[in-house]
């Protein structure tokens, strides 16, 4: 491959949404390492910067990047190995220039060079074998924070700020890239490259990603998540949930309407809710309890104040940023699915028997009480957990107005889907970009520190926060209105909805 080929491949091969998602991840890292140099005035600032970069650059080998390894598998069934040797080239090439030229324009700011390059390239190792690791292995990944906290044999490594940084940390990053290599190696050389299930890595779901549905603005780059058909075959049975269909019928249409809509809709048994529920559960407990045997247990009484604190403010500061959000986003990309297949699976649910003319009613209720009733018990959790920490009134109210967010831009983008009036593209991307980084900021800096005492020029950041909710709440109001709009023109709601 030439050498312009090289540099081209990961925004040619790649889907025009995984593309710009990948452009959208450089220009974040390069904002938000130059954000946190303006706002921090500690000697060590220059951590935060690339703390910050590194985080944008992981996300950006895990979601774009990796997808180099499916182009070398279809290269390699294909019989094409000049093609498959050119992935591995297009790797090496990013490598070095997401390391070298995150340490060359950090490094000339802060200085550390070694230590800057070490830490870009931890992050985008990281990423990548994120992406290429069994899903077994990668789901329970986040417990080996808390599991090596929790060992009775503490394991000290020196931090950034130690002289010993660079060579304890340079073979971890070589022992890393090599494990990479190897599991490059692996999947492209597999008996059944194209097989799913547990074993497979993370990448090979994007395989699946809008091929056939097309551009999807609610999953992005998680793929047919959405995709029930798909979630049923490659979960095991044991985790699919179960269907209660005691109440459903002619006289039920909401919750018949509810079970044919599937997903977060759906009605479950209480066998089934109950697992769900340990899914999500146990491992936060799991690791809320390692963190607690990591403890000093000389003072009981304070180190469980202290655990109790430190977990809470981390369950509130983690739920409250992305559990509302997920949440709508889950909700919106099950009802895209449903609407943005022309085919004859919409148009049946409109046979359901005992829908009468109140049909668009019944189905604003089926689509938005189980979310928005979710939505109300994590209110409810976030606020229990505010008035544990003593919260001041103020971080509270930012606390409430993220989730309230949450739930508007639900409820807002559902009526626009049924309605069949969505807009634009680039509309969606930036209101929801705009929507995710207002709640983030909400919940981060309130909870974490004092933000008005955090000046942005003449406002401070307090006064921000609130213009920006207000702006926030006029364009959801704006869009709401205008589904609402759409869906009482339309003839019909089971009709499939095309993007403008």
């Amino acid at each position: 491959m030439s050498a312009q080929a090289l540099v081209s491949a990961p925004w040619r091969v790649n889907r025009p949404s995984t593309a710009w998602l990948g452009l959208v991840l450089l220009v974040l890292a390069g904002l938000g390492a130059t954000a946190a140099d303006i706002f921090s005035h500690k000697p060590d600032r220059w951590l935060a910067c690339t703390a910050v970069a590194g985080f944008f650059l992981a996300f950006l080998w895990a979601f774009v990047m990796s997808n180099m390894v499916l182009l070398a598998i279809d290269a390699r069934q294909l019989r094409v190995p000049a093609l498959e040797r050119g992935m591995k080239s297009v790797i090496l090439l990013y490598g070095l220039l997401c390391v070298l030229g995150s340490t060359a324009l950090l490094g000339i700011s802060f200085g550390h060079f070694s230590a800057i390059a070490i830490l870009i390239a931890l992050f985008c190792v990281g990423g990548l074998l994120f992406a290429l690791l069994p899903r077994f292995v990668v789901t329970p990944f986040f417990l080996l924070p808390a599991a090596l906290n929790a060992m009775p044999v503490r394991i000290e490594l020196p931090g950034p700020l130690s002289t010993d940084f660079v060579q304890c940390w340079a073979p971890v990053v070589l022992g890393l890239s090599l494990l990479t290599l190897w599991r490059w190696h692996r999947l492209v050389h597999a008996a059944d490259p194209y097989a799913m299930g547990w074993s497979r890595p993370l990448v090979m779901l994007f395989r699946r990603g809008g091929q056939t549905e097309g551009w999807n603005p609610w999953t992005g780059f998680l793929g047919r998540s959405a995709d029930n058909v798909h979630k049923i075959r490659t979960s095991p049975d044991w985790i699919q949930p179960r269907a209660d269909l005691g109440d459903c019928g002619p006289g039920r249409s909401v919750t018949s309407l509810r079970i044919a809509l599937g997903g977060v809709f759906m009605p479950q048994t209480v066998l089934s809710a109950l697992r769900t529920i340990a899914l999500i559960a146990v491992p936060a407990l799991a690791y809320l309890a390692l963190m607690e045997l990591g403890h000093d247990r000389r003072h009981p009484v304070e180190s469980w104040q202290g655990f109790w604190h430190q977990g809470a403010l981390l369950a509130l500061i983690m739920v409250g940023a992305f559990g509302g959000m997920t949440l709508a986003l889950v909700s919106l990309a099950q009802l895209w699915q449903r609407w943005s297949k022309a085919n004859g699976e919409l148009p049946l649910l409109a046979l359901l028997p005992g829908l009468g003319s109140n049909v668009k009613s019944q189905l604003l209720a089926a689509s938005l009480r189980p979310p928005l009733r979710l939505q109300s018990l994590l209110l409810a959790f976030l606020l229990a957990l505010a008035l544990s920490l003593h919260l001041s009134v103020q971080a509270t109210m930012f606390v409430l107005l993220g989730q309230l967010g949450a739930a508007g831009f639900m409820v807002a983008f559902s009526l626009l889907i049924i309605g069949g009036s969505l807009p634009g593209r680039w509309s969606i991307g930036g209101v929801g970009m705009f929507g995710c980084i207002l709640i983030c900021i909400s919940l981060f800096v309130p909870v974490l520190s004092d933000p008005a005492a955090i000046m942005l020029g003449p406002l401070s950041l307090r006064d921000a926060l609130l213009a920006g909710w207000l702006v926030l709440s006029l364009i959801l109001f704006r869009l709401a209105r205008r589904g609402w709009h759409g869906l009482q023109q339309r003839p019909h709601p089971f009709l499939p909805t095309s993007q403008t």
